[in-house]
């Protein structure tokens, strides 16, 4: 019956919009927002190395805790996404992926970056 009703409404000119494609939409940019963050750590290593004298084994630390953290963080956001709902769970991931980012652009110690981009957006994108 509802398939009738479909091709009716489509034979009679009457497209209705479909909301998947919103959900697709905003799916995809909080992927590429996401993956973005967590893969861009390379972009920046010579000049975070070069510009506060870090060793490379100091500097790769960073995103080792980070890949290492992710996935603990993951598990976590799994069960809170089941038991909250993805609304909740999404605006507090992105406000800490947010946070993590303005603070990591203020770090001068290692152990600052530790925590803003190691644990903090490790907490957003996990």
């Amino acid at each position: 019956m509802a398939d009738s009703n479909n091709s009716l409404n489509l034979k009679a000119g009457t497209r209705r919009f479909d909301y998947g494609w919103v959900i697709l939409a905003v799916c995809f940019t909080i992927g590429v927002v996401g993956f973005g963050t967590q893969y861009s750590f390379g972009v920046f290593f010579k000049s975070l190395s070069g510009e506060f004298g870090w060793s490379r084994a100091s500097t790769s630390a960073i995103f080792s805790v980070f890949m290492l953290l992710t996935p603990i963080f993951g598990i976590l956001g799994g069960w809170l996404l089941d038991r909250y709902g993805p609304r909740i769970v999404v605006a507090i991931t992105g406000a800490l992926t947010g946070l993590g980012l303005l603070l990591t652009s203020s770090v001068a110690t290692p152990w600052h970056i530790f925590i803003t981009y190691s644990l903090l957006i490790a907490m957003g994108t996990g």
